[in-house]
């Protein structure tokens, strides 16, 4: 598998697929790279939780708007 197709496949730029595979990733097969993902990454530091955690700082400003007025 080419390191485009892993890096689009998983949804992390190509730099971040070198980065990961000089980290021990496989980068032969989708599913060894996703397990290798979750065992390894912190999840603190991934863009699904800044984005989650973006949306709930959104969410309490929105009601805390709504409770002033």
């Amino acid at each position: 598998m080419k390191k485009t197709e892993l890096a689009k496949a998983l949804g992390i730029s190509r730099q971040a697929i070198y980065k990961f595979l000089w980290q021990g990733m496989p980068g032969d097969d989708l599913q060894a790279a996703i397990d290798w993902r979750e065992k390894n990454l912190n999840y603190f530091r991934t863009k699904k939780y800044r984005t989650g955690l973006a949306a709930a700082r959104e969410r309490l400003e929105a009601e805390r708007r709504c409770k002033i007025r």
